[in-house]
């Protein structure tokens, strides 16, 4: 009894000067936790995505480890509608201002939109998220999240290597609730506003390697993951009264698949037999049909002349960095996609049923790889070529015999069927492939089917936009490409805007069950 008398007495000088010290910052309102950044980068629910505007009454904004100028605020809740943006960086890449636009037209109503997507978020960051941004009162939310799910989870595994979702960062969280540790971080760590790479919870880390070897039964539980935290978020909104826009998602069937390998194992002999079968399918397709396809070059956003800083984009305009190439021609989209769809090229040339913009922008590998798609789409073939790509297939489907799945196999088959014409059948391959992509960066059927079924379950909680069938229907036999896209799963600016007009319908019918 003793003892513990002597260790209490020890102690009370420490809690007197934590108390003490707890006091005088919050007479002073200094070290709320409320103001500190979490180090989970979005994965922690106990943390505040969004916090009290201390400089609008009745305003919040959000609080991501993202440069001041790029946070969110959103004002004291008016009297027009309010509806929320949530999903990755497709959503953070609507552009708002034109959704409210065309929501006011066709209501004649106000209305007000707010964008909380973020660049590299996938279902569990949406769904935490989501939960705290029900503080905002919206009367309609609208999810476009799918691609994602693979780049979060590669992210998270960062962060616990870094030991940011660790034993040990989990408990500086909780010390959070101390405003003397908030003081302290504040004072020992650099600002986290001001850095760059993956220190923000929106970047993406490159880490296809950490699921090279991915079991498909491992790829189907991340499935299954998503859509338990799509029905989490519906369960969440529902219990709030608040009505859901869910969509599917769309991807590009041009691009290749990202991780492969065969769902069983094989024997040494087989598994040397199926590389001798597929470099004798890839060595008979003719080069210029798959340049920058396979292997393919994976086109980014910057390559396109978009998300580049002010002085990036004037040295493009000054100096185009694949001076004054040809714009290549590729098919001619329908319906919606259709109207406004025209790019004009550096030598004044102009191709129509096309979303791209300024080609002066494009760096070489844009012009490369559309190349090698228009040549797709319009092909020339001598009768030996012809026959090479009958062997081409022949040896294919040997490899397919070894490992009936493998993804980029399934696609190189799917590119040998297109070339010869039967686009139907280079339809349900890619389909395939992209459907056993043990890591995939787009909407597959995994995901987008989980929306429909969920949609089809819940119809009083949710307006379902199948974004992606609405757009194969626009597209040429049903397949979507880089006519609308920028890489595997953003659209090209101008697509945007049709899906816009999707969106609008969807919006007012959701706001209606309020």
């Amino acid at each position: 009894m003793s003892k513990l008398k002597n260790v209490l007495l020890a102690l009370t000088p420490l809690a007197v000067l934590v108390v003490g010290g707890e006091l005088a910052l919050w007479a002073v309102g200094a070290g709320d936790r409320g103001e500190q950044l979490s180090l989970s980068r979005g994965f922690d629910r106990t943390a505040s995505y969004l916090v009290a505007d201390p400089e609008t009454l009745g305003g919040w904004r959000t609080q991501m480890f993202e440069k001041e100028h790029l946070e969110v605020r959103v004002p004291p809740k008016g009297k027009a509608p309010r509806v929320l943006l949530l999903g990755g960086s497709n959503t953070q890449g609507f552009p708002t201002k034109d959704l409210k636009t065309k929501l006011v037209t066709a209501s004649g109503e106000d209305w007000e939109v707010v964008n909380l997507g973020r660049s590299g978020y996938g279902s569990e960051r949406v769904s935490i998220l989501l939960e705290q941004s029900l503080v905002l009162e919206p009367d309609v939310i609208l999810i476009y999240s799918g691609h994602n799910e693979f780049m979060e989870r590669s992210f998270a595994q960062s962060l616990t290597e870094q030991g940011a979702l660790s034993g040990f960062g989990k408990v500086v969280e909780e010390l959070k609730a101390l405003r003397l540790m908030n003081v302290l971080l504040n004072a020992f760590e650099p600002d986290l506003r001001d850095r760059s790479g993956d220190r923000r919870p929106e970047a993406k880390s490159n880490r296809s390697k950490s699921f090279k070897d991915l079991d498909y039964d491992a790829t189907l539980r991340y499935h299954e993951e998503y859509t338990r935290n799509l029905g989490s978020m519906i369960d969440l909104t529902s219990d709030a009264d608040v009505p859901v826009v869910l969509c599917t998602v769309i991807g590009n069937d041009f691009v290749p698949p990202y991780t492969a390998n065969h769902r069983d194992e094989l024997s040494a002999d087989d598994e040397q037999a199926f590389l001798r079968a597929v470099g004798q399918g890839h060595r008979r397709i003719p080069e210029r049909f798959i340049k920058g396809l396979l292997p393919p070059t994976h086109l980014r956003q910057p390559d396109w002349g978009m998300t580049l800083r002010p002085e990036e984009l004037a040295g493009r305009l000054a100096e185009p960095p694949a001076g004054s190439r040809d714009v290549p021609s590729l098919r001619t989209l329908t319906g919606a996609l259709a109207h406004g769809a025209e790019t004009h090229g550096p030598k004044g040339s102009s191709v129509a049923g096309a979303h791209w913009p300024d080609p002066q922008l494009w760096t070489s590998v844009v012009y490369d790889v559309l190349e090698t798609i228009s040549r797709l789409d319009q092909p020339v073939l001598t009768d030996d070529e012809r026959a090479e790509l009958v062997h081409a297939a022949v040896f294919f489907e040997q490899a397919l015999g070894y490992s009936p799945d493998h993804p980029t196999t399934l696609f190189a088959l799917g590119v040998v069927r297109y070339i010869e014409g039967d686009a139907g059948e280079a339809r349900r391959l890619w389909n395939a492939a992209h459907n056993a992509d043990r890591a995939p960066r787009r909407g597959t059927d995994h995901s987008n089917n989980a929306v429909r079924k969920l949609a089809a379950d819940r119809p009083d909680d949710i307006v379902l936009v199948d974004c992606e069938s609405l757009f194969r229907e626009r597209s040429p036999d049903g397949l979507i490409g880089f006519e609308i896209m920028t890489d595997v799963c953003h659209l090209q600016p101008g697509a945007r805007l049709v899906q816009l007009d999707d969106f609008v319908p969807a919006i007012r019918e959701a706001s209606r069950r309020r």
